[in-house]
């Protein structure tokens, strides 16, 4: 029933980890803030076709009263799982060719209830929060991109969102 052992089969993954291992110890020759822009026109187009991590940052506001009115969202669509933490890290994700759209969803709430979002202007805007989205950019590959991803999210205690690529 199971395939015989094969060191083989974990190459990719081996693969993706080195890639990962050595794109995080290249200095971040480029790191772009987002504050008070418009989506369509605040991303850089440098960037705007390429994989990038991004993160959401609280820098105004309480993370106890951000928490609260995530808690007091209902029919709001599909959100990012609530980790149950206080943090001025509201989220961490990575975009691989449309991180215009990404933040879009996120910051908008422009998409589809079956897309995971945080979409804050329905809950956010107005409340006496602010945030400020950084983006890195990397020049990786997808595998390579989720586990820098997830190395930012443990590193950060993200508020908000899944680590993995598979729902974890």
């Amino acid at each position: 029933m199971w395939p015989q052992w094969n060191p083989a089969l974990l190459e990719p993954d081996r693969q993706a980890l080195l890639e990962a291992r050595r794109a995080m110890r290249i200095p971040a020759t480029v790191n772009y803030v987002l504050e008070n822009v418009s989506w369509d026109d605040g991303v850089p187009q440098e960037i705007s076709n390429g994989y990038c991590v991004y993160v959401f940052e609280l820098v105004e506001g309480l993370p106890e009263q951000v928490q609260e009115k995530y808690l007091a969202l209902n029919n709001l669509g599909k959100r990012p799982r609530n980790n149950r933490v206080n943090s001025n890290c509201l989220y961490v994700g990575s975009s691989r060719g449309k991180i215009r759209s990404r933040l879009k969803e996120h910051s908008v709430g422009n998409c589809s209830d079956k897309i995971y979002a945080l979409r804050l202007d329905k809950w956010f805007a107005g409340q006496g929060f602010r945030y400020r989205v950084h983006l890195r950019p990397f020049n990786v590959k997808s595998a390579a991109l989720q586990i820098i991803e997830d190395a930012f999210a443990r590193s950060l205690n993200p508020m908000f969102g899944k680590r993995g690529g598979n729902g974890n």
